[in-house]
């Protein structure tokens, strides 16, 4: 094949993606109410995973932070010419009153600390794998990936996921999810791997901030509980720490099993002592 043909279909490739992402902001601009990133993706022939990397390739952000973008200049501009805030709001996209203030901390681009009781009225998709670690699933809702487990058996997993998520509506996923289960599998034996998995998992204020610390921990390293608290600016907090560490629902995504002990020891991990030795050795050699 000669340079010049293979340019060609470079060039066509990537006008194909660029337009695909130009058509999924028009979704986004044309909708006066939210849609999932997963919908979106399906509308624009992508698969989750390839279209919010390259979403985010594109243009900087995340769907879902375009959205919120979108819908926050619908409210300034409502506002301006609505009788009233309810009639603003609505006509922004908001179904509620309530949905509007649930949301405000998510469009200033921060973490919201109330978690959905049950997952009432999610629908999340799942799919479980083996990896040399185990069984392995992961679930996500229309947003990202909400649960990250490893476990014995599918049956023992899925009844985790349904007992996290009582009221959810909870199913096998399609092929589309595959290429997202593959990346975070994939972490199990190639952590540098590079990764930008959307999430939907809330917690309280202080869980999200140490998860957020332990998101950044570089591949290879290790902090113990005493200096993820430090790093929160609550040194006395390692306890609490721990704790959030235990409560982590998405296992490798948010690498709580690089949080030790003070003396280098291991110290507790939600999916076994032995899972978080494997991963830390595994790790070593990417340092």
């Amino acid at each position: 094949m000669s340079v010049s043909l293979k340019k060609s279909k470079l060039d066509s490739a990537n006008h194909d993606q660029w337009q695909s992402i130009v058509n999924a902001c028009r979704l986004l601009e044309a909708s006066d109410t939210p849609i999932s990133f997963t919908h979106l993706a399906s509308e624009v022939n992508l698969s989750p995973w390839h279209f919010h990397r390259l979403f985010k390739q594109t243009l900087g952000i995340t769907p879902k932070q375009y959205a919120s973008a979108l819908q926050r200049q619908r409210s300034q501009d409502q506002l301006k010419t609505s009788a009233t805030v309810g009639d603003a709001l609505f006509a922004a996209g908001f179904d509620s009153m309530s949905q509007f203030y649930s949301r405000v901390p998510a469009m200033l681009g921060m973490s919201t600390a109330d978690f959905r009781s049950g997952g009432e009225g999610i629908a999340i998709d799942y799919s479980i794998v083996s990896t040399p670690l185990g069984k392995l699933l992961v679930a996500a809702t229309g947003e990202g990936v909400c649960s990250v487990q490893f476990g014995e058996s599918e049956k023992q997993l899925l009844v985790e996921l349904q007992q996290r998520f009582p009221r959810a509506d909870i199913t096998l996923a399609s092929e589309l999810f595959d290429e997202t289960v593959a990346c975070v599998a994939e972490l199990i034996t190639k952590p540098n791997a590079p990764v930008e998995i959307p999430l939907d998992v809330q917690g309280t204020a202080f869980q999200e901030k140490v998860w957020r610390v332990l998101r950044g921990v570089p591949v290879g390293n290790t902090m113990n509980y005493k200096e993820v608290a430090i790093a929160m600016g609550k040194p006395d907090a390692h306890r609490a720490v721990a704790n959030a560490c235990g409560a982590n629902p998405v296992a490798l995504l948010i690498p709580c099993h690089r949080v030790v002990r003070a003396d280098g020891s291991s110290g507790g991990y939600r999916w076994g002592i032995e899972r978080k030795s494997q991963l830390l050795n595994c790790e070593k050699q990417f340092k």
